[in-house]
C-alpha cells in the first residue's frame, strides 16, 4: 500500500522560525483526514507519542508531486507553484511558541483518520478551508 503523504525530513531542527517538517504528497488526498503528532524514539521502528502535540492539517486537497512544509513557528499560510513542474508547495504553520525538535530523539508521525467518533448531540458546522487566512490568525 502506498501512503498518500510521506514525511521526508525535519529540517533546521531547533532553529526558531526555520524548523519545519517536509512532507511529500504521493497521492491525491483530503488533508482533513490527516493529523501530525510528535513522539520520542523507542527503537528503530517505534515511537512513543507525546501528549498535547498534534496538528490537524485542515480542509483541503493536495495532488501527486505537491509538497507540504509545516513550520513549527508562526507565519502566513501560502501556496506556490513549483517552477517547471506540475506540483505546488503548501506552506503551513503550527504556531508553536518554541521549537519542537531540539532533541534528535523527537520525531513527527502521521495519522490518517478519515472517520472519527463524535458525540450523539454533535451539530456539524462549516470547517474552514486550509488556506483561509482568517482561520490562521
Amino acid at each position: 500500500m502506498t501512503e498518500a503523504l510521506i514525511i521526508t525530513d525535519v529540517q533546521d531542527r531547533g532553529v526558531a522560525n526555520r524548523e519545519r517538517i517536509s512532507i511529500k504528497v504521493n497521492g491525491y488526498c483530503d488533508l482533513g483526514h490527516y493529523w501530525l503528532g510528535l513522539g520520542i524514539r523507542q527503537s528503530q521502528s517505534e515511537i512513543f507519542p507525546l501528549n498535547d502535540n498534534i496538528f490537524w492539517f485542515g480542509r483541503g486537497y493536495v495532488n501527486v508531486n505537491d509538497w507540504i512544509f509545516l513550520y513549527t513557528g508562526s507565519g502566513t499560510p501560502r501556496v506556490n507553484d513549483i517552477p517547471n513542474q506540475s506540483g505546488k508547495i503548501y506552506t503551513l504553520h503550527w504556531r508553536r511558541q518554541n521549537v519542537l525538535f531540539q532533541s534528535s530523539e523527537v520525531f513527527p508521525y502521521l495519522i490518517s483518520a478519515p472517520r472519527v467518533g463524535l458525540p450523539e448531540n454533535f451539530t456539524p458546522m462549516a470547517i474552514p478551508n486550509l488556506l483561509d487566512s482568517n482561520w490562521f490568525k
